[in-house]
């Protein structure tokens, strides 16, 4: 069993929070307190080490904190540009970093976004720092009924040429764009769009406002500069007309707009 302090999350990032320390002295012990957290999972197998001339059988855990390691916070704390939070970003996506702001820590992304993680990470390397997303899927679930989720992904922007092509290169494909402008002197402020139901009703959206408190639990332990140009950035979510797995149109949309496959007529793929 794995015990993990609950942390507010915005709906379903990916990207989509965890976080807390890790003594240096040891990794799997709760800095200052020798504490060492319940929830383990075993190394496979166990080894014998002599002791008194007996064999005695001992078994290694690699322990997992309701935290995000000292580490992990320098990482993210030695962030000066939206470029290197991007990169960071796509590594926690790729799963080189366990944690990450706003989500719960030492945990990656969410296993049905797993084959969208070369095309999240690329955003993030391309400009475009990702926040959650979903695939296109539709079925019956564990509870019997019918659930239908569009493919959904947003991105925080904060250079004005790349904003104007990904909202460009949206509309042009037919997606739903939704844009809130965080700017000091105010901005465009469009509201959230349905993207998942169940048995036809709304579960999850993607857009509308963030308020304060919620985008400082977002960004979380960020260098003061890089918050205040996160939180003052452009939030676009992309989302696919379609729900299902006809959405998936939209991923080879944002691939041509970075590079990451040859141009196509996006309203036709």
């Amino acid at each position: 069993m794995e015990i993990y302090v609950p942390v507010p999350l915005r709906p379903r990032p990916t990207t989509s929070t965890k976080e807390i320390r890790h003594a240096e002295q040891h990794p799997d012990l709760e800095a200052g307190t020798g504490l060492v957290h319940p929830g383990a999972d075993r190394r496979p197998g166990p080894e014998l080490i002599d002791h008194d001339d007996r064999a005695v059988e001992v078994t290694f855990v690699d322990l997992k904190f309701p935290w995000m390691s000292r580490a992990d916070r320098r990482r993210w704390r030695s962030a000066r540009t939206t470029s290197d939070l991007g990169v960071l970003m796509a590594l926690w996506l790729e799963g080189k970093i366990a944690s990450r702001p706003g989500y719960q820590p030492r945990c990656g992304p969410e296993g049905e976004t797993a084959h969208l993680v070369p095309t999240l990470a690329a955003l993030c390397r391309a400009g475009y720092v990702t926040t959650c997303s979903q695939p296109g899927r539709a079925g019956t679930g564990a509870d019997g009924l019918w659930w239908a989720q569009r493919a959904a992904v947003e991105l925080v922007v904060t250079d004005a040429a790349l904003l104007h092509r990904l909202v460009g290169t949206a509309h042009a494909a037919g997606l739903i764009v939704r844009v809130n402008d965080y700017g000091l002197d105010g901005g465009v402020q469009e509201q959230p769009v349905i993207v998942t139901t169940r048995e036809g009703e709304p579960v999850t959206w993607v857009g509308g406002r963030i308020d304060r408190a919620e985008m400082a639990l977002q960004w979380t332990g960020l260098d003061r500069d890089l918050y205040r140009t996160v939180s003052t950035g452009t939030y676009v979510s992309i989302i696919a007309a379609e729900y299902g797995s006809a959405g998936a149109r939209m991923w080879v949309v944002l691939d041509s707009l970075i590079g990451r496959r040859q141009p196509t007529n996006p309203a036709r793929s």
